[in-house]
């Protein structure tokens, strides 16, 4: 039986889209360093996935479009799923700069989602510039700062006094409540297990159309108020 048309089709742009989907990925920028993605923000291990007896649908705020994410019940681990539809006529010549898009999207959502998940269980502290050691979350190695400049974190300094820190990690994603910046350590501390990286594949849908997607599961662990720190920094005078 000769393949359908829908394969036939993607079979000979798929060179062209997996290149895309790469690109998007690595968030490249013409001339900079990549911009910030999971395993440069937080700690990521490719431990296996504890076992998921039932998924939920949850809604993630401010979430694409194309993606849907299920949650265990109970647990803490998330499996997302980003689609992209391509019509007939998109399977003889797709938009790569588009699909370059939806991937980096899917990139920067998947980062996002860390840093929510860390915020929404981090003690909250105000501290002034030259008190920031006395961010001090549990675990045993230095600590790493994840700096939002959305949210007035540049005033955060790279360098803290006392402070066994690792280093500083900004990123321009809008953060929860407005808090400027996380602390936690890189080891003993907090940490994400991805098994495996954003996978493409595709499916066929309808009458000659098909859909790219990029799947992956992502389990958190030991992300709670004792060992993620969320930081407002107190300004001279306030």
């Amino acid at each position: 039986m000769p393949d359908p048309i829908a394969a036939q089709l993607i079979n000979s742009a798929w060179d062209d889209i997996k290149k895309a989907v790469t690109s998007g990925l690595a968030m490249e920028v013409p001339y900079q360093e990549p911009r910030p993605a999971l395993e440069t923000v937080v700690v990521v291990s490719d431990e296996k996935l504890s076992d998921v007896k039932k998924w939920c649908t949850v809604q993630i705020p401010d979430a694409p479009r194309h993606v849907r994410v299920e949650r265990s019940e109970p647990g803490d681990t998330f499996d997302i799923m980003h689609h992209y539809d391509l019509s007939y006529h998109e399977l003889h010549a797709p938009d790569t700069e588009a699909i370059e898009k939806w991937a980096q999207a899917a990139r920067e959502f998947e980062l996002g989602l860390a840093l929510r998940e860390y915020a929404r269980q981090a003690v909250r502290r105000s501290l002034k510039a030259g008190d920031l050691y006395r961010a001090d979350p549990d675990g045993w190695g230095p600590r790493r700062c994840v700096v939002f400049s959305s949210a007035g974190g540049a005033t955060i300094p790279d360098k803290w006094e006392k402070a066994d820190l690792e280093r500083t990690v900004k990123v321009d994603i809008k953060p929860e409540n407005g808090i400027q910046a996380l602390v936690f350590r890189i080891a003993g501390g907090p940490y994400v297990r991805r098994p495996a990286d954003l996978c493409l594949g595709w499916t066929p849908v309808a009458h000659c159309q098909a859909e790219l997607l990029l799947t992956e599961q992502l389990e958190f662990v030991n992300v709670q108020s004792s060992t993620v720190t969320a930081i407002d920094l107190i300004t001279p005078g306030t």
